[in-house]
């Protein structure tokens, strides 16, 4: 027989698959279980589905059990939402054009920084602004200040309900390269 070939014995499977589509089991005589992981997959969603009421125990005693996993699982998600909620480059760019590459706070034409008009607020596009250095640091950390003109806000609108969706998040060297333009 093939060892590197087994096959399921799950009832209503019985195919021969790679050995690497079944877990691990020191115990079983060739080192793996006899049910292939996607069996068992849909064994164990038939049974979440058969008694939800074992399975949120399960799941709350083992957050209790664990609360390292359950913190890291915690910022595992933060990040993912904080991966969607992001401004691209494509709207950094578009964003200094409609600045004409000066800064909203004073108008000069000098390297610009981004902002948050609302500190506490998410990185995305409504809540993004350009300033220059000094301005920047004469806003500070806490305050909510909005410099840009009601004709860039329209276009933000306008350019998030239509386009902002479909563009890549804004990488670390898009951030230096937009902060270091003249």
């Amino acid at each position: 027989m093939d060892h590197s070939m087994k096959r399921c014995r799950y009832w209503n499977c019985m195919q021969l698959l790679p050995i690497s589509e079944f877990n691990l089991n020191r115990q079983s005589a060739d080192g793996h279980v006899n049910i292939c992981r996607r069996c068992q997959r849909a064994k164990r969603k038939q049974y979440v589905a058969m008694n939800p009421e074992q399975n949120a125990l399960n799941k709350r005693n083992y957050r209790q059990r664990n609360p390292y996993a359950n913190a890291v699982n915690k910022l595992k998600r933060r990040r993912a939402l904080a991966a969607v909620d992001c401004v691209t480059a494509l709207q950094c760019e578009m964003l200094e054009n409609w600045q004409a590459s000066a800064c909203a706070c004073c108008g000069r034409v000098v390297p610009l920084q981004i902002d948050h008009v609302d500190p506490k607020g998410p990185s995305t596009l409504p809540n993004i602004q350009l300033l220059c250095g000094p301005c920047n640091v004469r806003k500070g950390p806490e305050k909510i200040k909005n410099y840009r003109s009601e004709d860039i806000i329209q276009k933000l609108e306008t350019f998030v309900n239509v386009v902002g969706k479909v563009c890549q998040p804004l990488s670390a060297a898009d951030i230096g390269m937009l902060l270091s333009k003249p």
